[in-house]
């Protein structure tokens, strides 16, 4: 939709909308699809007119109840997003701020990464963290203390 729109300049009128669209707090996404561009390029030209009225919606009292009680009550951050109209990333940032915890998740949704070969002596080992390479034997044997594995 905003591809024929990309790199077209802006017009006088198109920025005039702009403003009053801004102002009436239209969101973004509605914005985009009535000026037919894409929404970072409706944030980039308000935020290159300096339009004031570009303020982010503040979390009301109400939803930031439903964030403590969602986590709570086992909801994920997507689930509380869709219900709230937010977007995921707005809630976790939101949560961080209210001082409830936002763990990340390794890739296939488990707490600990894959066991691993060692890079050292081959044999398999679990990793404690997802950048280990090298098993804690390893580690403490006197050649990799005296840092016989620099080379």
């Amino acid at each position: 939709m905003a591809d024929e729109n990309r790199y077209r300049s802006w017009s006088r009128m198109e920025e005039a909308r702009l403003a009053v669209l801004v102002a009436c707090d239209v969101p973004r996404d509605e914005i985009a699809v009535r000026l037919k561009r894409s929404c970072s390029a409706i944030g980039a030209r308000i935020s290159r007119l300096g339009i004031a009225g570009d303020v982010r919606r503040r979390f009301s009292e109400s939803e930031d109840r439903a964030i403590r009680g969602g986590r709570a009550g086992g909801m994920t951050y997507a689930a509380i997003a869709r219900r709230l109209g937010r977007s995921e990333g707005a809630v976790k940032c939101r949560a961080r701020g209210l001082g409830i915890a936002v763990r990340r998740q390794a890739g296939n949704g488990a707490s600990k990464p894959a066991p691993r070969k060692c890079l050292v002596h081959g044999g398999r080992f679990q990793p404690a963290h997802r950048h280990e390479f090298v098993c804690l034997a390893c580690k403490e044997s006197e050649e990799w203390q005296a840092g016989a594995w620099m080379g």
